[in-house]
C-alpha cells in the first residue's frame, strides 16, 4: 500500500470522523 494513501485516509478520518463519508 501507498504511504500517501495511508496518511490521506487518517487525515480524512480525523477531519471527518464518518470513515464511509471520508472514502469518497
Amino acid at each position: 500500500m501507498n504511504e500517501v494513501l495511508i496518511v490521506s485516509r487518517a487525515v480524512a478520518f480525523v477531519f471527518y470522523p464518518n470513515f464511509e463519508y471520508a472514502i469518497e
